[in-house]
């Protein structure tokens, strides 16, 4: 998409999102003009047309959007072909096909108003896999999780993935809203500073303790929960088997970490481990 049409294109969604829907719909006109295969266009223009009722158009509409649209990756080509067919018309056959690297179509609702947005899919995977990632990284139970998704998933610093975050968080007034502004700070400062700075500074904690807490999640935490459910004669065993837990910092830093997350009876246990991790560097 050509620089003039992508100005246009956002133009025309600003202006259907203030409501102007006479001058929006000319311009997105413009853009199909430009651009045939803007499946996003044809869709708002679409809907204009509809609200405006200019039905013929708004189906003429539909076909352009169905035959540009991807049908694999676009649950909007079903809602389109359904109209279609309510209305007595042959749905035509898609023709589009995203691709990872181009850019894709999203539904985007501002103030009741829904609309098709297109972004640049510059994070190396298909959107889908993207918007799953991104979920288990805002769902993580803790600061920890979501730093494991991320190190994971380095697509999640891309630039479609701060998009889709700063989507979500432009309505502050909803819960939603404000976990997302959360977590894109956090992704941006994961750009600015390192994945391990980043989230250093959201756990309020000193970089060093916080690689420690690391370490310790990745090669002891494991321990701790066979610790966790262990009696005392297996929990012995254990501790007899790994040696080298007992005097390691990061076991520290781990079961304080731990213990600052756990409710009352998960902290219980974190201090009969302690305990026993105590006992034996005496």
């Amino acid at each position: 998409m050509s620089q003039p049409t992508a100005y246009l294109f956002q133009r025309a969604m600003e202006l259907q999102h203030a409501g102007r829907s006479a001058e929006a719909t000319e311009l997105y006109r413009r853009v199909v003009a430009q651009d045939p295969l803007l499946a996003a266009a044809w869709w708002n223009l679409a809907a204009l047309l509809r609200e405006s009722e200019q039905s013929d158009a708004a189906l003429d509409a539909l076909e352009a959007f169905v035959r540009a649209a991807d049908p694999r990756g676009d649950a909007f080509v079903d809602l389109a072909r359904r109209e279609l067919f309510d209305a007595g018309r042959t749905p035509p056959r898609s023709s589009g096909a995203a691709r990872t690297g181009e850019p894709v179509q999203l539904i985007v609702e501002r103030r009741g108003v829904r609309t098709l947005v297109l972004l640049d899919n510059d994070s190396g995977v298909e959107v889908d896999a993207l918007q799953q990632t991104l979920e288990s990284f805002v769902d993580a139970w803790a600061w920890m999780d979501a730093y494991i998704v991320v190190r994971a998933h380095p697509e999640l610093t891309s630039s479609l993935a701060l998009e889709l975050l700063r989507l979500r968080a432009e309505d502050l007034d909803t819960h939603d809203g404000q976990v997302a502004q959360l977590n894109l700070r956090v992704l941006t400062r994961t750009l600015e500073a390192g994945l391990d700075v980043a989230f250093a500074e959201i756990e309020n904690m000193d970089l060093d303790d916080f690689r420690l807490l690391v370490r310790g999640v990745d090669e002891i935490q494991p321990l701790i929960v066979l610790l966790a459910s262990a009696d005392e004669m297996e929990a012995e065993a254990i501790l007899d088997a790994h040696p080298g837990v007992v005097h390691d910092r990061a076991t520290d830093v781990l079961l304080w970490y731990l213990r600052r997350n756990q409710p009352a009876e998960g902290a219980q246990v974190i201090d009969i481990i302690r305990a026993r991790i105590e006992a034996r560097r005496r």
